[in-house]
């Protein structure tokens, strides 16, 4: 009698470990759950920033080659008053390139952070799949 006392005793904890176990993986699913919506908000809006720059940066890059056009045509010209345009249209150009530059290396870390967010986003997703594991595991856990 007292073996089947001490088998129905420790039928019991290991319930009640189970219990605990499954009640440890739902909360850290859930904290889990959390974690990702909140890293795909961070990858949208790191996305958005790589469209927002690289179409910047696109405009910029345009408006430089036309500057830069300008430039050397008033270099060509045998006209006094394109002549007298060379130094603001170098102006222009050395403006335009400081802002393609900025913009390229904004572009740049926006786009090392998107890859950044999307390594979270997977660490997340290995992290979802070992909760699910132990999970099952939980279930097979308790002997009859």
């Amino acid at each position: 009698m007292t073996n089947n006392t001490a088998r129905a005793n420790n039928y019991i904890q290991q319930l009640i470990i189970q219990r605990l176990n499954l009640t440890l993986v739902d909360l850290c699913d859930r904290e889990n759950n959390k974690q990702r919506h909140a890293i795909d908000h961070n990858i949208q809006m790191k996305a958005l920033a790589v469209v927002h720059f690289g179409g910047a940066l696109e405009q910029k890059t345009r408006k430089l080659a036309n500057v830069s056009e300008c430039l050397e045509y008033a270099q060509n010209s045998d006209k006094k008053s394109d002549k007298e345009d060379i130094p603001f249209f170098k102006g222009r150009v050395k403006k335009f390139e400081q802002e393609v530059k900025e913009l390229t290396d904004l572009t740049k870390v926006a786009e090392q952070e998107l890859v950044q967010a999307k390594q979270m986003l997977e660490d997340n997703r290995t992290q979802a799949h070992q909760f699910s594991y132990g999970l099952r595991a939980s279930f097979d856990d308790v002997e009859l």
